[in-house]
Parts: structure tokens; C-alpha cells; sequence
């Protein structure tokens, strides 16, 4: 890992996620660039005041991103730190940059949530896990960093998973930490034999790809994934939860909402994302 890019809005939660992320980039030997989007105005009449409140948001924008620069250079000097700051929509302006730049890992924070806040924030982190085309961490709001000693991987047992785990095993390495395979199985349709089958048969395979991992395999039955999912990162002590987000089309994500989406809106723990392209 090299490049990491810290989106900021510059709040207290913005602030967290890049504290884990210069912890992340200490470990890595990682660079960072930090990113602010600023709205860009809509005209109300014929006075250009929309000009004028750009120009605000732009200053405001650049003395906050040195604020943020010198403080990590003061914390963290080894980390080498460049800023980018552009108006307009936020997910949209991250996109542009990641395909115009070369990076390994996209660091963000989000806010549990619900009722209309849930739909403003869930708007933005839904664009960005749709759209991402590399790795996304998202971090809790109150979650201080610490180093990873517990990784729990969802997975469903399936060959096409085993690429998203090769991605894990550098941070397996770079930590030295335990490593969870867990699935959630449907309580009302749960097969005992049918199960142990292909979990045995997974990790043969997981074993001919990456000979040195030794995970942990974990199968609980429920009747929410999400819930249950959420519910054992609590009570397994998880530094952090590795999900893939499976596309849909808009009517099945109507009748089956993203699981890493509804988790994403309240993560118990830091939450890395993959997409099924990544």
C-alpha cells in the first residue's frame, strides 16, 4: 500500500477517520492526500453573490487543509502529505480524482444515523461504495484507532471471495492478527451438512491460494444479516469488519437492501469495503 486519500469536511468525525488513517499509513510506509470538496453556489439572481461565497468557501478551505497538514506533519513527520481541493459534489469529485490518480485505499467517516439525516449521509456514502473502484475504509465516528488484532471477513464461502481475501492478507501480515471467516445462514433454511461441505471445500482452495493463512471459520444462524453480522463484532472484540458490496439492479436493491450498505450507516467497528470489480 502506498497512496491513501482522506476525504474531509473538516468535523470532529472527519478528523477521527484521519487519525486511523495515518496510523494505517505509519504501518504501510503509505503517502496521503487529503481532499476537501466545497459546494459550489447556485446563482439567485443577477448579482454574482454565488462568486463571492465561492471565493469564502475556497479560503475557508485552505486555511482548515494547512491547519490539517501541519498537524500531521507535527504527529506523524515520516508520512508525506499533498492536498486537493475542488468544488462541487463530493462523490462525484473523489471518483475524478481516483481515476485520474493512482491510489490504494480511500479513508472516510461517517455518523450513525437515522430518519431524514440517515437519507442526506446515506446518499453520499451510498455514491461512494457504488462508484469506488478501490477499497474504502469507513470509520465510526467515536472510534479511536488502535492497532488491528481481530480482522472478521464476511464472506459466503464462494471461490470468486477468495481475490478480496488476498487483498487482507497484507494487512494479516503487516499486524500479525487473527483473521475471521464468518457467514450468516438463513435460520429458516439452515443445512447443517450442506454447510460444513462448503466450508471445507473453500478453504482447500483458500489453502492452494494462500498456503501461510490459518483463518478462523464462523458460521451463525440468524434471521437478519446485517444484525447478526453487527451483533458478533461487538461480542468477538473486531478491530475491523472486511465486507464485499454485491451490484443489484434498482428493483432487487428495493426488495434486498445492500447488507454492506446498512451496515455502513451505523458500523460497530472500521468497516473495509470491496467491490465486487475490485
Amino acid at each position: 500500500m502506498k497512496h491513501i486519500l482522506v476525504p474531509t469536511d473538516f468535523s470532529t468525525c472527519a478528523s477521527n477517520a484521519l487519525e486511523h488513517a495515518c496510523n494505517i499509513a505509519q504501518h504501510f510506509g503509505a503517502n496521503i492526500t487529503l481532499m476537501h470538496v466545497y459546494p459550489i453556489p447556485v446563482a439567485a439572481s443577477d448579482v454574482p453573490t454565488e462568486l463571492i461565497i465561492a471565493n469564502q468557501f475556497k479560503e475557508e478551505a485552505d486555511v482548515n487543509i494547512a491547519k490539517l497538514k501541519t498537524r500531521i506533519n507535527q504527529s506523524h513527520p515520516e508520512i508525506h502529505v499533498q492536498t486537493v481541493i475542488n468544488a462541487g459534489d463530493a462523490p462525484t469529485e473523489i471518483d475524478f480524482y481516483l481515476k485520474e490518480n493512482t491510489c490504494d485505499l480511500v479513508v472516510m467517516g461517517t455518523t450513525g444515523a437515522g430518519g431524514f439525516k440517515r437519507i442526506a449521509i446515506g446518499t453520499t456514502t451510498a455514491k461512494v461504495i457504488n462508484h469506488i473502484q478501490i477499497p474504502l475504509m469507513v470509520i465510526p465516528e467515536n472510534r479511536p484507532y488502535s492497532d488491528i488484532r481481530h480482522i472478521v471477513v464476511s464472506t459466503s464461502f464462494e471461490r470468486n471471495e477468495i481475490n478480496h481475501i488476498k487483498h487482507i492478507y497484507e494487512w494479516y501480515k503487516e499486524f500479525n492478527c487473527k483473521i475471521t471467516l464468518l457467514r450468516v445462514d438463513d435460520i429458516t433454511t439452515y443445512q447443517d451438512d450442506k454447510s460444513s461441505s462448503q466450508v471445507t471445500e473453500f478453504l482447500k482452495h483458500l489453502k492452494d491460494a494462500m498456503h501461510q493463512l490459518e483463518p478462523d471459520t464462523v458460521v451463525i444462524k440468524g434471521v437478519d444479516v446485517s444484525s447478526s453480522i453487527i451483533e458478533y463484532t461487538k461480542s468477538a472484540q473486531v478491530d475491523l469488519l472486511v465486507t464485499v458490496h454485491q451490484h443489484r439492479g434498482f428493483f432487487s436493491q428495493l426488495i434486498f437492501p445492500s447488507i454492506t450498505k446498512e451496515i455502513a450507516f451505523h458500523p460497530p467497528v472500521p468497516m473495509l469495503i470491496f467491490n465486487r470489480h475490485n
